[in-house]
């Protein structure tokens, strides 16, 4: 017989240090959250836990510089462009955007907004 005993691992330490782990290879918590199943919440508790600071979100008023440094991709949406990395009204979708909203508003169901787009010949 063996004079040792022993002892595994605790699985939340081995799930804490993988999540430590993912977190400093660069990982947001989402990712993190996504790849092991576990809820950002539970994420972010494990990190505290083990000492790590967060990085700012890109929500919060810190995360704000970040933000400013990614440049907007996709496709906008109607009535708007991307001008100088900002949103904008597009100049030739503005008052067909304005008439929808204004339908829309006045609770004109929508096909009755798509059937009087098309009265107008405004193109989406």
């Amino acid at each position: 017989m063996d004079d040792f005993i022993y002892f595994s691992t605790p699985l939340s330490l081995v799930i804490s240090d993988k999540i430590v782990e993912l977190y400093e290879s660069g990982l947001t918590l989402h990712q993190i959250a996504k790849e092991t199943g576990y809820s950002k919440t539970t994420v972010r508790s494990y990190l505290l836990q083990n000492k790590i600071s967060l990085k700012p979100s890109i929500n919060s008023h810190a995360g704000q510089k970040i933000r400013e440094n990614y440049k907007l991709s996709g496709v906008p949406p109607y009535g708007f462009l991307f001008y100088k990395n900002k949103l904008i009204v597009h100049p030739e979708q503005a008052s067909t955007f304005v008439k929808i909203i204004e339908l829309w508003k006045k609770d004109v169901p929508l096909r009755e907004i798509a059937r009087s787009l098309r009265f107008y010949k405004c193109t989406i």
